[in-house]
């Protein structure tokens, strides 16, 4: 294989796609690939290194994709995602989803959806998540977590981590952890996009880099949210998560700007899910399927006291639900994910086929 053939760039234009994007940089360069991890800028004077990315790149985000057509480019590239929570709406409304040369599902059901949306796409395998590899695989000593977090030893570690929002209502993100504050082991952290807005909050932890947030999520005994991808994740190490239900939640519908030019699926679809979206009646319905995504514990906000009681007394009540949208939303989460990926993407550079490896 010549060098020319095993160049590949990694584009990110958030922390969170950049995440997503690293460990399968890392194993890129690792196998002797020739690869470039670069950031997108919001303002187009500042991409002039678009000029020198590789045939093809990998990215992790739609913002990413929108800037690059809008400072220029017109590459080809390959899609993985960036969180693993169906309830969303972002899978697979926009235009760039159908104009990927190969795109990885992170589990089962993206594939259910995409199905749903698009009865000509074929470019997708199923892949995983990319984090899951590290997140298994973190080790981590407690005494010195609790110790450096000023933790209380021997009582339940809560960990809160809310998706994005807080910047947009005072009912979205960090602000709902006022109702947690009587548990002396709470730690909150942010969403990346709520980062700069949570800095100087009170009794809020930043996490240094992934690698800590894995840290956090291993030291936890209980991890509650909302509709952020970290509910799978904490239960991927199968930890007992709690889901609070409120009205509506970013990201989701019924709100969304339908008048978003970047939205390519059919109105009629579109229109369809928004009206037979309840979520008082169905708080975690997933995105264009008939299902709700509840993984353990739900629990509203004034009930919040009392569910984490129930947890706390018997943590393991609802593991086959734990395991069971772990199987559907993270396909074989084994740490082996980004070498899977690796191979299929090999795989579809040299030969140009799209083949599902297992």
């Amino acid at each position: 294989m010549s060098n020319k053939n095993k160049e590949l760039d990694f584009v990110w234009s958030s922390k969170k796609d950049y995440n997503s994007l690293y460990p399968l940089y890392k194993k890129f360069t690792n196998k002797g690939w020739d690869c470039n991890l670069v950031k997108v800028h919001r303002n187009k004077l500042l991409n002039f290194r678009i000029k020198k990315l590789s045939n093809f790149i990998v990215l992790a985000y739609s913002a990413t994709y929108y800037r690059l057509v809008n400072s220029g480019w017109n590459g080809k590239f390959i899609y993985v995602d960036h969180g693993i929570n169906p309830i969303k709406y972002y899978s697979y409304i926009y235009d760039f989803f159908y104009k990927s040369s190969l795109l990885f599902f992170p589990g089962e059901i993206f594939k259910e959806k995409m199905n749903k949306l698009s009865n000509n796409f074929n470019n997708g395998l199923l892949g995983g998540f990319p984090l899951s590899d590290d997140l298994i695989n973190t080790k981590i000593d407690k005494n010195v977590l609790i110790n450096d977090l000023k933790l209380v030893p021997n009582q339940p570690i809560i960990l809160f981590t809310p998706t994005w929002g807080s910047k947009k209502k005072k009912e979205w993100g960090i602000h709902n952890n006022k109702y947690l504050k009587d548990y002396p082991n709470l730690i909150t952290i942010p969403h990346p996009a709520d980062y700069k807005y949570s800095k100087y909050k009170k009794n809020i932890v930043i996490p240094e880099n992934r690698n800590h947030l894995n840290k956090l999520i291993h030291l936890a005994d209980i991890l509650i949210s909302d509709v952020s991808s970290l509910i799978l994740e904490a239960s991927i190490l199968n930890k007992t998560t709690i889901q609070l239900e409120m009205s509506n939640y970013p990201g989701c519908f019924p709100d969304i700007d339908t008048n978003d030019k970047n939205i390519c699926i059919d109105k009629k679809i579109l229109s369809n899910e928004i009206r037979h979206t309840n979520r008082s009646q169905k708080p975690f319905k997933i995105s264009f399927l008939d299902e709700e995504l509840i993984v353990d514990y739900t629990s509203t906000i004034n009930n919040i006291h009392h569910t984490i009681e129930q947890a706390i007394t018997n943590p393991d009540k609802n593991i086959d639900k734990r395991k069971y949208w772990v199987d559907r939303c993270c396909w074989k989460a084994d740490g082996n994910t980004n070498d899977r990926i690796y191979r299929m993407i090999n795989n579809f550079l040299i030969n140009r086929t799209i083949e599902q490896l297992n």
